[in-house]
């Protein structure tokens, strides 16, 4: 609770998340991606993280929860059988347009990482909006690389598995992730080996790196 006190001073017009019981703040709509106050605070996130593991290859950092504010998209639109609907598609792809230009900005513009111990710290951005995949050479720096959740377990990619082609994997690497079993609140939790088959075919046909199971309590 302090933390998330402390956030609401620091982040003008910041709003809740609606996750883990809205214990967490994001920055609002009228938050300017330029904003001072957001700047400094990702700032002191990145050096911590970077100075705290040096020796890190590289560093996640998830496109959640970003600055909102983009205009309308009508291509996420379309995914209306998407868990959540459109609305949420819709979302999801204007905090992935917004979230690395940000991203730039505290890289490239600010250089945020210059005095710290890793400088030359490569990133893997988590959860791209799939709109946004085939954009990758144009959004990513060279180095840099994505870690992508297409849908929750690996039936449901399955399902939408057109989606995997979508990527520069010459280029880019790129990891796919989802959960292990589908029902993780069942007591057994049934294994989706055909799904996991069917997957693995695919990743290896489109060149995605590799794959990131997680295996949820039950």
């Amino acid at each position: 609770m302090l933390v998330y006190g402390v956030l609401y001073l620091i982040l003008k017009d910041a709003r809740k998340v609606h996750q883990l019981g809205e214990m967490g703040v994001s920055p609002g709509p009228n938050t300017d991606v330029t904003a001072p106050d957001l700047g400094n605070l990702a700032t002191a996130v990145l050096q911590s993280m970077v100075n705290t593991i040096p020796r890190s290859t590289m560093c996640r950092w998830a496109c959640r929860n970003g600055v909102s504010g983009c205009g309308n998209t009508n291509i996420p639109s379309r995914r209306t059988t998407y868990p959540g609907g459109a609305e949420r598609a819709v979302q999801e792809t204007k905090r992935d347009i917004v979230a690395p230009y940000f991203y730039d900005y505290l890289l490239t513009e600010l250089d945020v990482l210059k005095d710290s111990r890793r400088s030359d710290m490569k990133f893997i951005f988590g959860n791209i909006a799939e709109e946004l995949l085939p954009l990758l050479l144009r959004i990513l720096p060279p180095g840099f690389e994505t870690m992508n959740f297409v849908d929750y377990t690996a039936s449901r990619v399955v399902q939408r598995r057109e989606v995997l082609k979508n990527i520069p994997s010459d280029d880019v690497p790129c990891i796919l992730t989802y959960t292990f079993h589908d029902d993780n609140v069942g007591v057994l939790p049934q294994l989706a080996i055909g799904s996991l088959h069917e997957l693995t075919k695919d990743l290896r046909l489109h060149g995605w790196s590799a794959i990131m199971i997680l295996v949820l309590p039950i």
